[in-house]
C-alpha cells in the first residue's frame, strides 16, 4: 500500500502498513520526513490531486486526509461498508 507524488519538485512516497501507520519518504535519500499514527490499518490509499496530502481508508470503515506538511490527521467520513479502493483524478 503505497502512492507517490511529486510536490514541489521533491519526490516523496508515502507508506502505509499493517502497523496502523502513514509514513512520507524521500526515496532517494531513504530519508522519513514524517509519519501519522491510525487508529486502524490502511485498506487503500491515494493522493489528494494537488499531492498535498493522502486520503486512506481504515479497516473500520473510516476515511482520514493526512497532511503531507504536519501529518495531521483528519477525519472525512464514517462508513458502514469499508471502502476497499480509492481513485482521485
Amino acid at each position: 500500500r503505497g502512492a507517490s507524488r511529486f510536490p514541489n519538485g521533491k519526490q516523496t512516497v508515502a507508506t502505509g502498513g499493517d502497523d496502523r501507520t502513514l509514513r512520507f519518504w524521500q526515496p532517494l535519500s531513504g530519508r522519513l520526513l514524517r509519519f501519522a499514527r491510525l487508529d486502524h490499518e490502511i485498506a487503500a490509499a491515494a493522493w489528494d490531486t494537488a499531492g498535498d496530502s493522502v486520503f486512506a481508508a481504515l479497516t473500520s470503515g473510516a476515511l482520514v486526509r493526512i497532511s503531507l506538511e504536519t501529518a495531521k490527521v483528519s477525519s472525512v467520513q464514517e462508513t458502514k461498508t469499508p471502502i476497499t479502493e480509492l481513485l482521485f483524478q
